[in-house]
């Protein structure tokens, strides 16, 4: 997932003659491609939603962005991916206190009864 920050919005539900874009399945859709300070010149495409219908020039969003051939798309991350990214975090971080008391065992007092009396 990248944090990007919006630079030009273009959205239409139309192709270039002007017709409505429909998909494989039938169904009407919004094209919706923004540049961005990350990509420079380059669009990142993809779906218009409910959850980026308001999406202007200045905002910081969160996309998963791939490069397939020539283009760049971006999909909306699903709550999953995000609680997964936050998963990793939390890991992280416990890593880096176990890895802290393993270099200093000093930090944990016998009279320690819970993680609040830690000195971190």
């Amino acid at each position: 997932m990248e944090n990007l920050t919006i630079t030009k919005v273009y959205r239409s539900n139309k192709d270039k003659k002007g017709n409505l874009l429909i998909s494989q399945n039938g169904n009407e859709y919004t094209r919706l491609a923004i540049k961005t300070k990350e990509y420079g010149d380059r669009y990142v495409s993809g779906f218009g939603n409910d959850k980026n219908a308001g999406w202007k020039v200045g905002d910081i969003v969160e996309v998963i962005v791939e490069e397939k051939g020539e283009y760049l798309n971006f999909s909306m991350p699903k709550e999953k991916d995000l609680i997964a990214e936050r998963i990793d975090a939390l890991e992280k971080r416990i890593e880096e206190l176990e890895e802290r008391l393993y270099q200093n065992p000093a930090l944990i007092k016998d009279d320690t009864e819970t993680i609040d009396d830690l000195p971190f």
